[in-house]
C-alpha cells in the first residue's frame, strides 16, 4: 500500500470516530434538555404537586389581653389553621394596651407591623387619625353587630374595628328568695321598696350606687338623650333628660329616701350578696362571682325610668380587630376570613362560658345554648339596649363633673336648675384642661 493510500485511512476513520462520539454527546443533551425547570416530583409528575404545596400565607396577630381570652384565642387559632392550612398566624402577646398601641402605631408608620391587632374600642380615634388602620365599613357586615358597639366603632364616618367581644355592662340582679319577677318600671320599684324597707335589720327592695357615674348616666338614656354625641365628640350634659336624672335621683335619696344614698359599691354587694338588698344594678362582671357564691339570683333589664317609658341604657364596652392600613391582597383576605371565622355564631356563644365574655351579634335571641341560661339570655337582651361607652379622654371628665354636682344637688347646696348648666361647664373645663379635679372639688366644699 502507497503512502498516500494510507494517509488516507488514517483520515476517514478519525473522521468516523469524531462523528460517531459527536452523535453520543449531542444526544446526552437532547435527553437532559428542560430537566433544571421542570423536575420530576416524587410521584413523577411535571411538578404540579409542588406548587400545590406551596408555603401558607403568613398573618400577625398582636394583642393584649387577659388570661382567659388569651387562652380561648390561642385555641381557636390552632383551630382554624388545622381547617385552613393555607393559613399560618403567628401570635404575639403585649403587656398592656397602652405598650401595643404604641408599638403597633410606630411600625404601621414604618411600613410592617402586624396584619391584626386585638384592642378596644379606644383605639379606633388614633389608629384613623394617624393613618394607621384600615376602613373597614366595605369588608364586614356591622349590621350585624350589637348597636353600642357600631357606635364606637366609627370615626368621621369610617369603621375602624370589627367588634368582637363585649367585656362590660351593667344589668337588674335580683333576689329570688325575695321575688319572684322583677317589677317593669321604676314606679313599682319605689312601690316594692317602700314595703320592703326595714332599718332595724338593714332591708332595702332596691340599692342605686349614686355615688358613681356609671350607675348615674344610663338614666340618661332612659330619658331620651345621651351624654355625648359621637360624631363630633361633643359632651351634652345640659339637657332635659340630665334634668329629669337628677329629679329622680332627689326623689329617691331625698324626698322618699327609699334608696340610701350614703350606702358605696362595697355596702351595696355585702348586701345582695347577704339576700338583705333584694335588687341592684351591677357590671357583667358580677354574674360569675354571684354564681360562685351560690346565690339563687336572676338578672334582668333595668326596668322603665320613673315617669318615663323607656329603659336605661348603660355604657357597654368591649374589644375588637383592628386591620393594619399595610394589610393587603391575599394577606388581607386571610386575615377577613379568620375575623369571620371568630364571628360565627357558634363560636360567639361559645366563648361566654369560658371567657366570661359577651357575643357582639345582634341576632342571637333565638339561639338555643342562650335561651337555656336565664342568666345569660337576660343579660344578653340588656346588652342590646346599651349605649357604647366613649373614650376615656371624653368619660373621665363626664365622670368627674357628675360625680361632684350629683352630691353637691343631693346636699342642697345648688339648685336643680342651676347644677344642669354647671355639670355640662365642668366637663367642658376638665375637658379642656382650663380646670382640673381638685380644683372642682375645693369649689363644692
Amino acid at each position: 500500500m502507497n503512502k498516500i493510500v494510507k494517509i488516507t485511512i488514517i483520515i476517514l476513520s478519525v473522521a468516523f470516530v469524531f462523528s460517531a462520539v459527536s452523535c453520543q454527546l449531542f444526544q446526552r443533551e437532547d435527553q437532559n434538555i428542560g430537566t433544571e425547570t421542570e423536575p420530576v416530583t416524587e410521584d413523577g409528575e411535571d411538578g404540579s404537586t409542588e406548587e400545590a404545596l406551596s408555603s401558607p400565607e403568613k398573618i400577625v396577630i398582636w394583642e393584649s389581653t387577659g388570661p382567659k381570652i388569651r387562652l380561648k384565642l390561642t385555641e381557636d387559632i390552632d383551630l382554624f389553621m388545622s381547617e385552613n392550612p393555607d393559613v399560618d398566624i403567628e401570635i404575639r402577646h403585649v403587656r398592656n394596651n397602652e405598650e401595643l398601641m404604641d408599638e403597633f402605631r410606630a411600625s404601621s408608620l414604618a411600613g410592617s407591623g402586624p396584619d391584626v391587632v386585638v384592642t378596644g374600642f379606644d383605639s379606633v380615634k388614633e389608629v384613623a387619625s394617624e393613618n394607621v388602620g384600615k376602613p373597614l365599613e366595605e369588608e364586614f357586615d356591622y349590621e350585624s353587630i350589637i348597636g353600642g358597639l357600631n357606635e364606637i366603632s366609627e370615626f368621621e364616618g369610617s369603621s375602624y374595628i370589627i367588634p368582637f367581644r363585649v367585656t362590660d355592662f351593667m344589668m337588674l340582679f335580683y333576689n329570688k328568695d325575695a321575688l319572684e319577677e322583677v317589677p317593669r318600671d321604676f314606679e313599682r320599684i319605689i312601690s316594692y321598696s317602700m314595703e320592703a324597707y326595714n332599718a332595724e335589720n338593714q332591708t332595702y327592695g332596691f340599692l342605686l350606687n349614686s355615688q358613681e357615674p356609671e350607675w348615674v348616666i344610663p338614666f340618661i338614656g332612659g330619658y331620651s338623650d345621651w351624654i355625648v354625641d359621637y360624631y363630633d365628640d361633643s359632651i351634652t350634659l345640659d339637657t332635659q333628660a340630665m334634668e329629669d336624672t337628677i329629679d329622680f335621683l332627689i326623689n329617691v335619696h331625698n324626698e322618699l329616701e327609699v334608696f340610701p344614698y350614703a350606702i358605696d359599691y362595697e355596702d351595696m354587694d355585702i348586701l345582695f350578696k347577704s339576700g338583705n338588698a333584694h335588687m341592684i344594678v351591677n357590671g357583667l362582671w358580677a354574674l360569675s362571682e354571684y354564681k360562685e357564691e351560690n346565690i339563687d339570683f336572676g338578672v334582668s333589664i333595668i326596668p322603665e325610668v320613673y315617669d318615663g317609658d323607656q329603659n336605661p341604657t348603660p355604657i357597654i364596652d368591649g374589644i375588637g380587630f383592628i386591620i393594619n392600613i399595610n394589610c393587603y391582597n391575599e394577606k388581607l383576605e386571610a386575615a377577613k376570613r379568620f375575623i369571620d371565622f371568630m364571628l360565627q355564631e357558634d363560636k360567639q356563644v361559645e366563648w361566654i362560658e369560658s371567657t366570661n365574655t359577651f357575643p357582639v351579634l345582634d341576632n342571637l335571641d333565638d339561639n338555643e345554648i342562650i335561651l337555656q341560661d336565664e342568666h345569660i339570655y337576660y343579660a344578653y337582651r340588656q346588652s342590646k339596649l346599651c349605649r357604647g361607652k366613649p373614650r376615656e379622654e371624653l368619660l373621665r371628665p363626664i365622670r368627674d363633673s357628675l360625680r361632684i354636682n350629683i352630691e353637691s344637688v343631693l346636699k342642697n347646696n345648688i339648685s336643680v336648675e342651676e347644677v344642669i348648666g354647671k355639670i355640662q361647664e365642668d366637663a367642658l373645663n376638665l375637658r379642656n384642661g382650663s380646670m382640673n379635679i381638685e380644683d372642682l372639688s375645693a369649689e363644692e366644699i
